[in-house]
């Protein structure tokens, strides 16, 4: 078998590599925000092949709970996961970020962000979640869930996102909405990321969710998307951790906001 290109670091050398992967957004600490989060993509690349880095287009239709946004800084992508919950890439809005979903030309929805609070001191933690001003309308087969089981490697990953679709992101095209398969290449020690290959973030893709899609079609997901090579290789922040659950269920209680898989009375959700 073809050794991972994880599994052929050094232990000694994992967090050194680890630092020097890519951020997929360029929010900076402490800077001042108001962004707007769609429901649909809305920048419609030209002239690009149907190839997130070796994935194909995606329904916007099929993945309804999938948002866009843009800050001064940059694209990101987020998924609402409750009535009043979304979740994104803590690197993709700073802590405290406001800013709203636009519903409609005339019906908007403010929201309000915050970091795990081990970020940016941990950045494998690289989980945002914000908080809606008033409930979101249920959308088709119902808001993305939390899956319960974290991945393990060798299991088939899906990774989504409003980025581009080149490696290096030489293309720079963004809000056309991709998918792609890939597959967990290693998990760390620590269980707080995993690294998969395959089909490959690129920018825009930040705060994406990763998915593990059971035989019957039924996604759940099990992280966000976080850093990568450009390439081949995504670091992914793993959503089933007590680091993750622990500080989502009390943001959940402080903010009214309840989560799919997390807390109950999220509203509708995905079936597992």
């Amino acid at each position: 078998m073809k050794m991972g290109f994880w599994h052929a670091v050094p232990r000694f050398a994992q967090q050194a590599l680890l630092m020097s992967t890519i951020l997929l957004g360029t929010v900076s600490a402490g800077q001042a925000e108001d962004f707007e989060m769609l429901p649909s993509a809305t920048l419609e690349p030209a002239g690009t092949e149907p190839q997130v880095i070796g994935g194909v287009r995606a329904d916007p239709a099929q993945w309804p709970a999938t948002l866009v946004f843009r800050t001064s800084a940059g694209g990101c992508t987020a998924t609402v996961i409750g009535k009043r919950a979304v979740l994104t890439a803590a690197h993709c809005v700073t802590n405290g970020a406001t800013g709203k979903i636009k519903l409609a030309p005339d019906k908007e929805v403010a929201l309000k962000c915050s970091h795990h609070p081990g970020y940016p001191n941990d950045i494998s933690v690289d989980y945002a979640l914000c908080s809606a001003g008033a409930d979101l309308p249920d959308v088709t087969e119902g808001f993305e869930r939390i899956g319960t089981i974290a991945p393990k490697s060798g299991d088939s990953i899906v990774l989504i996102g409003y980025g581009c679709i080149r490696k290096g992101g030489v293309d720079h095209t963004f809000g056309q909405l991709w998918w792609g398969s890939a597959t967990v290449a290693t998990v760390s020690n620590s269980s707080s990321y995993f690294v998969t290959k395959g089909a490959a973030v690129c920018y825009g893709d930040s705060g994406g969710a990763a998915y593990s899609v059971a035989n019957g079609g039924n996604r759940v997901i099990v992280g966000v998307n976080s850093r990568g090579d450009i390439s081949t290789y995504s670091w992914i922040s793993t959503t089933r951790t007590n680091g993750f659950v622990d500080w989502a269920k009390g943001w959940s209680r402080d903010n009214s906001a309840p989560i799919c898989g997390i807390e109950g009375g999220a509203g509708k959700c995905r079936q597992q």
